[in-house]
């Protein structure tokens, strides 16, 4: 069973009006096994206890108790900022969807102030990040795309949790660019991928 929820976007609603609208939905699935006389469909579809989430929501700050939260995250090609360029960021091409300009219009778009590269939301490690040192993480499968901007972003996040000792598996893709599974979701990495997201999923449940 798949709960694929809606949410609101920015710049209307800026972040993290997102997250709390996907927060808002795991809610509404906790809320769906609270009582056996439900009329909810997921009552005698779904099983409370082996449920996935992908995308970012709040589950670590709050958590649930009805829901059996499989402990494991999966990032794929995240967009992360930063105050200072990478040389991943530099090189990327001007005449590209995928440039650094754009990037940062984007970013500006996200959030209600001008914190590109500062707010903890776009830069996990960053002077303004949460401290992950006393923070139960999942299991982490990283997804990175060898031409990305984001490359040497993903290369310092994952270095940056290993040297905390938390769990961390990385994939790395050369060929491919950011949100390449959203560009070509039939392409053969793109299906690669899927297998190897399936077989995290196993090894880690």
């Amino acid at each position: 069973v798949v709960v694929a929820p809606d949410y609101r976007l920015a710049p209307e609603n800026p972040l993290p009006a997102a997250i709390d609208d996907a927060f808002t939905a795991i809610k509404w699935v906790q809320s769906q096994f609270r009582f056996k006389d439900s009329a909810s469909c997921l009552i005698n579809s779904a099983d409370p206890h082996r449920v996935y989430v992908s995308g970012e929501t709040r589950l670590v700050e709050t958590g649930l108790g009805t829901l059996e939260i499989s402990p494991l995250c999966i990032l794929i090609t995240p967009a992360f900022g930063c105050e200072r360029r990478t040389y991943s960021e530099l090189l990327s091409a001007v005449r590209s969807l995928n440039n650094m300009e754009n990037f940062d219009c984007l970013f500006d778009l996200r959030y209600e102030e001008d914190q590109q590269g500062k707010h903890p939301l776009a830069n996990p490690c960053g002077s303004n990040s949460m401290d992950f040192t006393f923070i139960s993480i999942p299991s982490m499968l990283v997804v990175v795309a060898g031409r990305d901007a984001f490359h040497d972003r993903h290369l310092a996040y994952v270095q940056a949790l290993k040297g905390m000792g938390r769990d961390v598996e990385m994939v790395l893709l050369e060929g491919e660019k950011h949100s390449f599974t959203l560009f070509r979701p039939d392409s053969r990495p793109s299906t690669e991928l899927v297998a190897r997201i399936m077989s995290f999923i196993v090894a880690t449940s």
